[in-house]
């Protein structure tokens, strides 16, 4: 490459290895960074709290069915005290 810009890409064609030679050396392949703890907690609260979720809502449903058979009984015992 025989241009004019040649001189600038070789001066900045070093800065640029010796640079992410710096970053890779500086790095600790054993420390976890922010997005794999954020990750590592997603994955373990996520199931907790579908379950907890789940286990609500059917917790739910069950005192209303209670709630709605009771009241219906209290209905049917009127009606039947009625016709006595």
């Amino acid at each position: 490459m025989n241009n004019a810009f040649s001189p600038y890409i070789r001066t900045i064609q070093p800065d640029l290895q010796t640079s992410a030679v710096q970053l890779n050396s500086s790095t600790n392949p054993n420390q976890l960074s922010s997005v794999d703890l954020g990750l590592a907690s997603f994955i373990v609260t996520f199931p907790v709290l579908l379950v907890l979720a789940i286990s609500g809502y059917h917790n739910y449903r069950g005192r209303l069915l209670r709630s709605q058979i009771l009241r219906l009984e209290r209905i049917w015992h009127l009606k039947t005290q009625e016709h006595h």
